[in-house]
C-alpha cells in the first residue's frame, strides 16, 4: 500500500512541474538604489524598467522576485480629526508589478506586495499573483515585459502626515526568478543559489 501512495505522490510531482523545467534568475541592477517617501523627492518611491528574459519561454509556472537591502521607516503623526496618537514609525510596503504595457492601461499584469517586518536589513522572496485569472502568463511568453518596483511608507489613514524624514529603502540586489520551460538554452541558477534565495 505504501508503495502505491509513493507512486501517486511521485506522479503528482511530475504532472505539476515536468523534469524539463528550468529556473532562470534575471538580475535587475537598474532597480537597485534608494527609494524614498520624503515629500521633496516626489516619485522617488517607484521605478519602472523593461525586463528582457535571456531566452523565450514556452511555458511559465511561476514568477518570483528576490530583493535584498536596508530600510528606515518614516515617522507619521496621525493626530487630529479621525486620527490618533503621537508620531510613530510606519512600516514600508514593498510592492512590484509585471505588466505588458503602460502600467495605467495594461490589461495583463501580475503583482505582489507586503510590509517589511522591521527596520534594518531585509532579504526576501515573494511570488507574483496573476491578474486577471487564469494564471497562464501569456503576456510574458514573448520574453519581455515591464516591471514596476515600489517601496514606501503608507500611513493607516489619509490624514497622517510625515514628521521628519520619510521612509528610505535601499535595494542592494533585485532579481526576477522565472520557473518555466525554455526551448532555447538559457542561463540557469545553481541549486546552492536557489537554496540561498529561499532560505
Amino acid at each position: 500500500m505504501k508503495w502505491i501512495i509513493g507512486l501517486v505522490a511521485l506522479a503528482t510531482i511530475f504532472l505539476v512541474r515536468p523534469a524539463a523545467a528550468t529556473v532562470v534568475v534575471v538580475p535587475l541592477p537598474s532597480l537597485q538604489g534608494l527609494y524614498t517617501s520624503e515629500p521633496e523627492y516626489a516619485g522617488a518611491f517607484q521605478r519602472t524598467v523593461q525586463v528582457q528574459l535571456p531566452a523565450t519561454p514556452s511555458v511559465i509556472y511561476s514568477v518570483s522576485m528576490h530583493v535584498k537591502g536596508t530600510s528606515t521607516f518614516g515617522n507619521y503623526s496621525c493626530d487630529g480629526s479621525g486620527g490618533y496618537g503621537p508620531p510613530s514609525p510606519v512600516a514600508v510596503n514593498v510592492s512590484a508589478e509585471i505588466h505588458e504595457g503602460d502600467i495605467f492601461t495594461t490589461q495583463q499584469w501580475a503583482y505582489h506586495e507586503g510590509y517589511l517586518a522591521a527596520q534594518g536589513a531585509f532579504d526576501l522572496t515573494r511570488t507574483f499573483a496573476r491578474y486577471p485569472e487564469p494564471t497562464d502568463w501569456s503576456f510574458l511568453l514573448d520574453g519581455s515585459a515591464n516591471l514596476t518596483l515600489s517601496a514606501a511608507g503608507v500611513p493607516p489613514i489619509p490624514e497622517c502626515v510625515v514628521v521628519g524624514p520619510g521612509s528610505q529603502t535601499t535595494f542592494d540586489s533585485v532579481e526576477l526568478i522565472i520557473d518555466g520551460e525554455f526551448p532555447t538554452p538559457a542561463a540557469t541558477t545553481s541549486w546552492g543559489h536557489m537554496k540561498a534565495i529561499y532560505r
